[in-house]
């Protein structure tokens, strides 16, 4: 496009306008609703458009799916680990979000009601993914003891239980990490 030739399409624009109250706006307006839709009608790669993007799929162990099958509690649906229709990769994007395995946890419950009504949150160990493009994340429960002022964050320790978790129903969508002090006290901090 040429230098200032994108005073014409305004040009034009105004000149058709027949309201003349508030030009500027009318034009701005125009043109922000032109963007939109330029956003909004683009290919099924656009990252407005998609909700789900996947990394590479991983191939586990039979004793870790085994491992999987005994021990997991499911929070929403149950997921058949040892089936055809599950795979499991290394990391899930869900509306730019990305969830991986490298020391990265959710919040599995905001307001635990066993737990003196603090959160619950859960170490991702492996995600997941159904033939209907549903993502999970298999994740190792931590209970939370107490909160922090100092690291605003909480205190946590781990416990024995699996839980799996479909990543587009958390309570909080914001992953946070995992933090193991020197004198081996464990926070995660909660990011809203």
């Amino acid at each position: 496009m040429r230098f200032e030739a994108k005073h014409r399409e305004l040009k034009e624009t105004a000149h058709s306008t027949t309201s003349r109250k508030n030009i500027t706006f009318t034009l701005a307006m125009k043109q922000q609703l032109k963007f939109s839709y330029k956003l909004l009608a683009a290919s099924d790669t656009n990252l407005y458009t998609s909700n789900l993007q996947t990394g590479p799929i991983i191939s586990l162990s039979n004793e870790l799916i085994q491992l999987y099958i005994i021990k997991t509690l499911f929070f929403s649906e149950e997921v058949n680990f040892s089936g055809d229709d599950v795979i499991f990769v290394s990391w899930v994007s869900i509306k730019g979000i990305m969830y991986n395995c490298k020391n990265m946890s959710v919040v599995l419950n905001l307001c635990d009601e066993n737990n003196f009504m603090l959160p619950s949150f859960g170490l991702i160990q492996s995600i997941c993914i159904t033939n209907l493009n549903k993502p999970f994340a298999i994740c190792k429960k931590f209970n939370t003891q107490y909160f922090d002022e100092h690291f605003q964050a909480f205190n946590v320790y781990s416990t024995q239980n699996l839980v799996c978790i479909f990543l587009t129903n958390l309570e909080n969508i914001y992953p946070t990490h995992l933090c193991t002090i020197s004198n081996g006290l464990t926070f995660i901090p909660l990011k809203l």
